[in-house]
């Protein structure tokens, strides 16, 4: 052990020195990764945050881990008498609280049980549903469930999952930027100092060796940035939380874990420039000029096109540094593009955590449950804003599809086309919605959901032959539907032949039209509704008496009504209109089945998360790498054409006609690094979005898919475009003073000693 610590502390001293004597090479590595230091130190820090506060909230606002509902006398007393019990390790859960329910109409009670699970919670609940779940169920009567809510405290665990997910996720994004940061500088460096290298190696530097003394050197910067980031990661964190009033902590974890990340940052980015550097002769790279992989020599001379000087001299120049140049513009404004993807995607993550979400849903054991004043009668229990009434049946496992006019699918849309009747276009790829009342079109117009509409949706409620629908299929837009198109809904009658059972989707569906009887209904747009996610279905919304026809079951009822209270609800609001509603499911005795989904808490959660204002932080921070690499590679740049400008100096040229080649170079720049900071944000924008609308949510942990479209955040691509013009003018301008002072200085000391050396 000594001897590896020894043998660090040589090679940092060794660095250390290196570092020290070329500081200036070096100035740019230092902020980049004093940039890189406050990414994941902000992350990090934010990240136990968030952890300690979602516990606190939790803790604060359940007392109880689960609560079973409408329990009858029987099954209260089993569960208070604990009669499972033989030994005190048996004993896994404390009762919190028992709500009774008295109804009226049959002189009876039932019981809400409130559950304190004791130990690891998820065990003990293992352990309740063995052992305790089939005494419960004996006592049910006919048509009831046993149902049972979780709290968020149980779900604490799936929290920090998510929570440490999450982080790993953003932690990875990061350190790909953080590597191509580190990469994109150090090739640079490398092309500019190629000679340098060509001397190492001339001593016997192999691969493993430049690797070695890059690490150390770069782990020497890092060092002397490590406390500085972390100090500056500290109080962006604290102002961030402090609007809230939430109370900061610190773990010096967050010190290891941000050192770790940045050793693998430092050891994997400068693998790549010094592979590419072993891979030359030493001779080539002790003869050759610095940069000269990336400057082409024109094929003619100048002279035969009566090119003017400067201006077109330039331009040709320009063509000769295009590789140089084309490298140098795509890396430092694709940084600027980040940022503005960053701002996109902060939008994107601030529209899916306060999207419209049910508070409660309730569910109907049976169709013989329903009757028409059960949503009205919910609708008007005080503090419910928006009651959405549900019944839906995917077409693809019901046998059905629907024929689409031709003249309304887009062209770039896949759908199957008939082949017999090439007049319509046929999907599967749709769930169908019962629309039996009014309840369910307010819901769908409500601003709460923002939609686009197009039509009056309403006239489903008086024409059985309507239907609402929606432009999209799997989130990408597949028609363009206008009110009065005809759709043919198909429902099963028969099959004339068995199918292949392992045929899936446009083949299954092609063979069902060749081997299966259908009976189509004709139906007419009155409305088409936008906005709302089809990554599982396009939903397609008809009238009571189609909707069953379609499911082949004559007594279909709505089985699902979710039930929206105020957006600025609180927890104690919620709390207690969920027993208002309990007053009224509890009358059905089990058979009305009501769950709370938990959206306030989650609210206050995700909203005490800051995410979005850390995104935007990040952003800010990779915005900050831009302007580094621009001024790093023109500054080297420049100071390599000195050779090419004191040339030109000696032969006639005028410092102003030197300065006017730098202004072309800086406005050729200006100008293409603006076109490829609009399309590259663009681009970046669009793989978010595709991202997000497209990609399952089981991938990545998630419970529900959205659909967001793509928008350009003005104010941040503004911010980008003037970066990025004004880093491609002044990164040509700037480095050009010193060369002028310096070549001044030499040319007066010249005139003053006489000497012509």
């Amino acid at each position: 052990m000594s001897e590896l610590f020894a043998d660090i502390r040589t090679n940092l001293k060794i660095a250390f020195k290196s570092v020290r004597f070329n500081y200036k090479q070096y100035a740019s590595f230092f902020a980049a990764l004093f940039l890189i230091q406050c990414f994941f130190g902000m992350l990090t820090i934010s990240s136990d945050m968030n952890t300690r506060i979602t516990e606190e909230i939790v803790y604060e606002e359940y007392d109880y881990d689960v609560v079973f509902l409408d329990l009858n006398y029987y099954q209260t007393v089993f569960l208070q008498n604990d009669e499972l019990q033989v030994f005190a390790s048996d004993h896994i859960y404390d009762i919190v609280r028992i709500v009774d329910r008295y109804h009226a109409a049959d002189d009876t009670t039932t019981y809400d049980v409130y559950l304190d699970l004791l130990g690891d919670m998820q065990l003990s609940f293992k352990l309740f549903k063995n052992k305790y779940m089939p005494y419960l169920q004996q006592n049910l009567k006919s048509g009831q469930v046993l149902k049972y809510n979780y709290s968020e405290v149980y779900k604490l665990d799936s929290y920090r999952i998510n929570g440490m997910v999450s982080y790993v996720a953003i932690a990875a994004v990061m350190t790909l930027v953080s590597i191509l940061l580190i990469t994109s500088l150090y090739r640079i460096r490398v092309n500019h100092y190629k000679f340098t290298y060509g001397i190492y190696m001339s001593f016997g530097a192999d691969y493993k060796q430049l690797c070695k003394t890059s690490f150390w050197e770069m782990m020497v910067v890092s060092l002397v940035t490590f406390i500085p980031s972390q100090a500056f990661s500290v109080g962006i964190i604290y102002l961030i939380y402090m609007v809230d009033g939430f109370a900061f902590t610190y773990s010096p974890l967050v010190l290891l874990k941000v050192f770790i990340i940045n050793i693998v940052i430092v050891s994997v980015s400068v693998c790549f420039p010094m592979w590419r550097v072993s891979r030359n002769l030493v001779t080539k790279l002790l003869t050759s000029e610095d940069n000269s992989n990336l400057v082409s020599s024109p094929r003619r001379s100048f002279n035969f096109f009566n090119l003017t000087f400067p201006k077109k001299y330039e331009v040709v120049s320009m063509w000769r540094f295009r590789k140089y140049l084309a490298t140098m513009i795509v890396t430092a404004v694709g940084f600027s593009s980040i940022f503005v993807a960053g701002f996109y995607a902060a939008d994107v993550y601030e529209y899916t955590r306060s999207y419209t979400r049910p508070q409660y849903t309730v569910t109907l054991a049976t169709n013989k449950i329903y009757d028409e004043t059960l949503v009205p009668d919910l609708a008007v229990i005080e503090g419910i804003e928006l009651v959405e009434v549900t019944a839906t049946g995917e077409a693809a496992y019901n046998l059905s599809h629907a024929k689409i006019e031709k003249g309304a699918v887009l062209p770039t849309a896949n759908l199957v086309v008939p082949e017999d009747d090439d007049d319509f276009r046929v999907t599967n790829e749709i769930n169908y919605v019962m629309v039996d009342n009014k309840e369910t079109i307010d819901a769908l117009t409500s601003e709460r959901f923002d939609y686009k509409i197009k039509g009056d949706p309403y006239e489903i409620l008086t024409d059985e032959s309507a239907v609402i629908v929606s432009n999209y299929i799997g989130n990408k837009k597949a028609c363009d539907y206008e009110v009065g198109d005809i759709i043919k809904v198909a429902a099963f009658q028969s099959q004339k032949k068995q199918l292949d059972q392992n045929l899936q989707g446009k083949n299954r569906l092609r063979e069902e039209l060749k081997f299966y009887n259908f009976e189509y209904i004709e139906l007419h747009v009155c409305a088409v509704i936008d906005g709302m996610s089809t990554l599982d279905g396009s939903p397609m919304y008809v009238a009571k008496s189609v909707w069953r026809e379609l499911m082949r079951d004559d007594d279909a009822e709505i089985d699902t009504i979710d039930i929206y209270i105020a957006e600025d609800a609180t927890m104690d609001d919620a709390k207690i209109i969920f027993d208002r509603i309990r007053d009224y499911t509890s009358l059905y005795n089990g058979r009305l089945v009501l769950t709370d989904n938990h959206v306030v808490s989650q609210e206050i959660i995700t909203r005490s998360m800051k995410y979005y204002a850390l995104i935007i932080a990040l952003s800010f921070l990779v915005l900050a790498i831009s302007p580094l690499i621009w001024f790093f590679s023109q500054t080297l740049f420049v100071k390599k054409r000195e050779k090419e400008f004191s040339v030109l100096l000696w032969l006639g040229a005028i410092k102003t006609e030197i300065k006017k080649i730098c202004q072309e170079n800086g406005l050729i720049l200006a100008v293409t690094a603006t076109i490829t900071c609009l399309g590259l944000s663009w681009a970046l924008i669009a793989i978010i979005q595709w991202c997000v609308t497209q990609i399952p949510p089981v991938l990545y942990g998630g419970t529900e898919s959205f659909y967001v479209g793509i928008h350009i955040p003005i104010p941040a691509l503004i911010a980008s475009v003037l970066i990025s013009m004004g880093c491609g003018y002044f990164s040509s301008m700037l480095p050009l003073g010193d060369f002028l002072k310096r070549f001044s200085a030499t040319e007066n000391a010249r005139e003053y000693t006489g000497s012509d050396e």
